[in-house]
């Protein structure tokens, strides 16, 4: 008879990151994030955690003043498969797309076709439910949050947290940096002794081990805030006329060469050139 270990092997092991990607940052952000997740070992054993590290870019933010900011969906998507696509165990899922459109459908009809774009919202347990009926074999989900994205979730600030701990079991890896900093860059100084509690609390109905701390060394104050911010200052320097005297230049091209050595330092270089060539964030495209 198979053990309850050997019955939980046969399942697949997913970890689910969710991220705008607008765009993706190297090894100080997502990139680092996703590299620290592939390294996780069952507990007591050499094995991965994880068959699948499942990266789920945002299709639409509910809010117009984040949507208006998003580069197009399918770029987003790209840029993520350019830069993680040096770890095996990743995949890019579109699944927010897919469930954007099945709620809109929905909304069409009952508004009778009027406009319903700006009220869909897509949450955790929409994703989660949509990945229960579309994977094919039996599989256990583990959320990966920020530290203080975690702690908005046990403090009950999340849609349905419930049912998202039900479709989970209880399931997290939590991110939080070295001198109690969050990789938002906020600095949290009782945010340890925040977390002991949320685990406890949580691994006391799930069990222990249900909940994994991952310090991720590399993860620097980066956004992809401030990716666009360099990309406009860069791009900016770009779009100079002949008409600017020549001091006004230099001083653009030396603000051009600071904001290019900054997005080197914190996006993957190819993501980086696929933004050029595609024209996004300020960029222009030559083609």
């Amino acid at each position: 008879m198979a053990t309850q270990q050997q019955e939980q092997r046969k399942r697949k092991r997913v970890c689910l990151f969710g991220t705008s990607a607008n765009p993706p940052t190297g090894d100080q952000g997502h990139l680092g994030i996703v590299k620290a997740i592939a390294g996780l070992k069952l507990q007591n054993e050499e094995e991965s955690a994880f068959d699948e590290i499942r990266v789920v870019p945002v299709y639409s933010h509910p809010f117009a003043s984040k949507r208006k900011l998003l580069a197009p969906f399918d770029h987003r998507v790209q840029m993520c498969h350019v830069s993680l696509q040096g770890i095996p165990i990743v995949t890019i899922s579109p699944a927010e797309q897919d469930i954007y459109q099945e709620k809109l459908e929905q909304q069409q009809l009952l508004l009778k076709g009027e406009s319903a774009e700006n009220s869909i919202s897509i949450g955790t347990a929409d994703l989660l439910e949509y990945y229960n009926r579309q994977d094919d074999i039996p599989t256990d989900y583990t959320l990966c949050l920020g530290a203080d994205t975690f702690l908005d979730f046990t403090g009950g600030k999340w849609r349905r947290t419930q049912d998202i701990l039900d479709l989970i079991q209880g399931r997290f890896v939590v991110l939080f940096r070295q001198e109690d900093t969050t990789y938002s860059g906020k600095q949290e100084p009782n945010q340890q002794q925040q977390l002991e509690q949320a685990v406890a609390k949580l691994e006391g109905t799930y069990g222990s081990g249900s909940i994994r701390l991952l310090q991720v060394p590399t993860l620097g104050a980066v956004s992809s805030t401030l990716v666009r911010k360099l990309s406009r200052e860069m791009s900016q320097s770009e779009d100079s006329t002949g008409n600017t005297n020549a001091q006004k230049l230099t001083e653009q091209n030396q603000q051009q060469q600071i904001a290019e050595l900054q997005l080197r330092e914190i996006v993957d270089s190819r993501v980086l050139e696929y933004m050029k060539e595609h024209g996004l964030y300020g960029f222009q495209n030559d083609a």
